[in-house]
């Protein structure tokens, strides 16, 4: 079989339903038996239809026991897909050294079907057949060359990941064509639809986006927005693509989930159809694990736009040259890395600046220290005021932690009603002044809800590691001392704070709440103040 673009070799030869399959899937008059007899000609592929008609991916609810009844209710285009792709990935392989990227290959694949079906889902649920097929088949031109030029294409491949060149440029740098060309290649010999083939012909086209969002969610939207949720899951730019992703999601008609709603969704469908490629989903981080990586990313490409380093990768030089980019990459960090309500730090940064903090404090032999500051009853206060009540003094008490830490401290807000301080380079002394001048600076504020004068305090727990001069168990021992100590400080009556110094972990000498240490709190004058010894 020949494809008609400059290829130096054909297309391997197809199993006999996938050839069977690709006459089938852009006729839409072809029947639901002629498909499910070219189906049960393979048991494997037939198997695996029935097991993704009763994935929770569908969620038909009653089981689904024959093809021909999976037909009906997926649809053709989708079951004729499904099997293709089954049959596909069945019987391309390669030797042991290039599974990964054969495993690589269908996992963004997969990802790139299932974002477009969920967008088809949310804006469009008629065209769910048609976005979930385009999406699983839009780059099979990577497949093609890792079956014909296997150890070549391997090289490319790794070039892109060190962040040298994008895959276009080095496909077309080293075979004179790209995926995409001979995808469309494909397609045409296929006799897909010309609006398919034109949708994938620019998947990876973004461009200027606009202010004014779409009046329908597009094929050829929809491929872009799956490209790039593929790439965010199996590269290693996250940071980027979750820029580029914001940037069009902001174009799409209303309606259209955020880039956080569409990738934590995408992430728990995946586990039900992985299998079915031969994947292994539990090798991709959690949603939160990935998020925090492209976060570090953008606060990276953030670091360099502003001090002119040319150091970083060619992502920076495209940053520099997109004004508009660069404003989505501000405003993404901005609404990822604080919170919305109190405009502190949210917990994936605080989990981040922790590990940094541990980092330094390991490479300088000092101590760190962590505060747990909770506000006491608050529930009542919601309760009896109301939620907007609430959510005033939470913005209030943030504001007034934030302007009584010292200048290197940071401030988030670690979940409902808590919030946390890391203290870095501490010492007891530190300590206490820290979290007994936050405790009295929000005792003090006056608040007036409902019509009458409220008095809000907190409880404040806190953790005093070191010296470091390991990483190890940190940053879960510093979390778990706080927590304690912070529930000792609600225990003993609320509205204190209590210290727990010393608390071991391999690699850290013991700080002991010795008699001199207590004086020293009490010379600075903090009543409020218990300090407990591990």
């Amino acid at each position: 079989m020949s494809i008609s673009v400059a290829t130096k070799r054909p297309l391997p030869s197809l199993p006999s339903v996938a050839a069977k399959l690709l006459a089938m899937v852009p006729n839409p008059d072809v029947s639901v038996r002629d498909i499910g007899e070219v189906i049960r000609l393979d048991p494997s592929t037939a198997s695996k239809v029935l097991r993704a008609a009763n994935s929770a991916q569908y969620g038909i609810g009653r089981p689904v026991a024959e093809v021909d009844r999976a037909i009906v209710l997926l649809g053709k285009r989708t079951v004729s897909t499904l099997a293709l792709t089954f049959s596909l990935s069945d019987a391309v392989t390669g030797e042991k050294r290039l599974v990964k990227f054969f495993q690589r290959y269908w996992m963004e694949s997969v990802v790139q079907a299932l974002t477009a079906e969920f967008l088809a889902e949310k804006l469009c649920a008629e065209k769910r057949s048609e976005f979930f097929c385009s999406a699983i088949l839009q780059d099979l031109g990577r497949l093609f060359f890792l079956q014909n030029y296997s150890d070549d294409y391997a090289s490319v491949i790794d070039l892109c990941d060190d962040g040298n060149m994008t895959l276009i440029d080095a496909e077309k740098q080293a075979f004179d064509m790209t995926h995409v060309e001979v995808t469309c290649g494909m397609l045409t010999e296929w006799r897909f639809p010309q609006q398919t083939i034109l949708a994938v012909a620019a998947h990876h086209e973004i461009g200027e986006t606009s202010d004014v969002r779409a009046p329908e969610m597009t094929l050829d939207m929809a491929l872009k927005v799956a490209a790039l949720v593929g790439q965010y899951f199996c590269s290693g730019e996250r940071g980027m693509c979750h820029i580029k992703l914001e940037e069009i999601l902001g174009c799409c008609p209303e309606g259209t989930p955020p880039a956080d709603e569409l990738l934590d969704a995408v992430h728990q469908r995946l586990g039900s159809m992985a299998d079915l490629f031969r994947i292994d989903a539990t090798l991709l981080a959690s949603p939160t694990e990935m998020m925090g990586d492209a976060m570090h990313q953008v606060a990276a490409l953030a670091i360099s736009l502003n001090d002119g380093s040319s150091s970083e990768s060619v992502s920076v030089e495209l940053m520099r040259e997109n004004n508009r980019l660069r404003k989505r990459l501000e405003e993404v960090l901005l609404r990822t890395q604080t919170d919305q309500l109190t405009g502190v730090f949210v917990r994936a940064v605080l989990f981040d600046r922790l590990e940094r903090q541990i980092e330094q404090a390991v490479s300088r032999n000092n101590c760190m220290g962590l505060l747990f500051a909770d506000v006491d009853n608050f529930k009542l206060l919601n309760d009896t005021y109301g939620h907007l009540a609430g959510d005033h003094v939470l913005r209030k008490i943030a504001q007034t932690i934030a302007a009584k830490v010292r200048g290197n401290d940071i401030v988030g807000r670690y979940g409902g009603e808590e919030f946390a301080i890391l203290v870095p380079d501490a010492d007891l002394q530190t300590l206490n002044t820290v979290a007994e001048r936050v405790r009295k600076a929000v005792e003090d504020l006056k608040f007036e809800c409902g019509g009458e004068k409220v008095t809000v305090t907190i409880s404040v727990g806190a953790a005093l590691i070191g010296p470091l001069t390991s990483e190890e168990g940190v940053k879960d021992l510093a979390i778990n001392t706080a927590d304690a100590a912070m529930y000792r400080a609600k225990h003993d009556g609320r509205n204190r704070v209590v210290v727990i110094a010393g608390a071991e972990v391999p690699g850290c000498k013991l700080i002991r709440t010795s008699k001199l240490d207590l004086n020293e709190g009490e010379a600075i004058n903090l009543p409020q103040t218990v300090a407990i010894e591990v």
